[in-house]
């Protein structure tokens, strides 16, 4: 096994309450981890994030809401290539295959999980309204912008990472443990809250990431989400570390 955690959290609970020095350790654990396969999480990662836009070709608004339920689902197969390097596995389609029947055995738990991204759409749709206006927000998803600042863009873009944040471990959860889909909903909010202070920091960064996408083009997403995926993984590893199967970690 290839350790790439550098520091023990056998009280994960008190040290995460007590500092948010835990977040830096994530951060440069989520580093070793992402570099082990730099170019491989980031080819995948832009492919993953490509395919939900091309979906967004078609009519809207089923286009639009089948992408943001298609890209959720995504993130199990992500679960699985940093799973494997984790453990030191490697990247390779080999590697994957007896991970990927996972997947299937989860797919419908999977599926009713990834209509989460869907309710985030509708969230920010909801905040957009508020704050453009309902008709401009509608002709923004149908690709006029012309009405809409880039700050605001930003606002609405941002405006659910709070939400998505309690949501982060639910993906490892289904896939990685088999947990039932309310179990890994609620293991999940309550331990983000549980570790609010690293957890903060991650999120803060999140909506940095997130807001500036209109200013960047997405480029900001596609450069640095990979390595906050990363991060979050790692997060997940140390947090949840005493629940972890044998066959999970080894």
């Amino acid at each position: 096994m290839t350790t790439v955690t550098s520091a023990s959290f056998n009280q994960v609970t008190t040290q995460a309450n007590k500092t948010v020095s835990v977040s830096s350790l994530w951060f440069k654990d989520g580093w070793q981890l992402f570099k082990q396969a730099p170019i491989k999480i980031f080819s995948v990662m832009t492919l993953f994030a490509i395919l939900p836009g091309l979906l967004q070709l078609l009519p809207s608004p089923f286009g639009l809401m089948l992408s943001k339920w298609v890209g959720p689902m995504l993130l199990g197969v992500v679960c699985l290539i940093l799973n494997n390097l984790f453990c030191g596995r490697g990247f390779s389609v080999r590697s994957q295959s007896v991970g990927y029947t996972s997947i299937l055995k989860q797919w419908g738990r999977f599926a009713l999980w990834s209509l989460s991204g869907v309710l985030l759409a509708s969230i920010q749709f909801q905040v957009g309204s508020i704050l453009i206006g309902s008709d401009n927000m509608s002709a923004s998803l149908m690709g006029d912008y012309t009405n809409v600042a880039l700050w605001q863009a930003g606002v609405i873009f941002a405006s659910t990472t709070p939400i998505a944040m309690l949501l982060s471990f639910v993906p490892m959860l289904l896939i990685l443990q088999g947990q039932p889909l309310y179990r890994a909903f609620r293991q999940s909010v309550f331990c983000v809250i549980r570790a609010w202070k690293p957890m903060s920091v991650l999120m803060l960064l999140s909506i940095i990431v997130v807001f500036s996408v209109p200013y960047t083009g997405a480029l900001s997403a596609l450069l640095v989400g990979p390595y906050m995926t990363c991060v979050t993984f790692i997060a997940y590893k140390q947090l949840f570390k005493d629940s972890q199967s044998p066959n999970d970690i080894d």
